[in-house]
């Protein structure tokens, strides 16, 4: 699940209420392109995914683990 700051305690919850195993949260930085508020505020650059399982957790078929933070720059011509 996608969330920003804001809603980032109720996601959490969300996920528990639903029967899955909270497992974490990794952030998604949105670069320097994202959205900028007024002056004096730190720049909406960050939002967070909030994860769980039903069960066990899958092991993974790779070498290591997943990323922690994941950089995908948003443009502002995208939006």
């Amino acid at each position: 699940m996608f969330s920003d700051w804001r809603q980032l305690p109720t996601a959490s919850d969300a996920v528990q209420m639903g029967n899955l195993i909270w497992r974490g949260i990794v952030a998604w930085n949105k670069g320097n392109g994202s959205r900028a508020p007024h002056k004096g505020y730190f720049r909406h650059q960050c939002e967070y995914i909030v994860w769980g399982t039903k069960g066990k957790c899958p092991r993974a078929q790779h070498a290591g683990p997943y990323p922690g933070c994941f950089d995908f720059p948003v443009k502002q011509s995208d939006l």
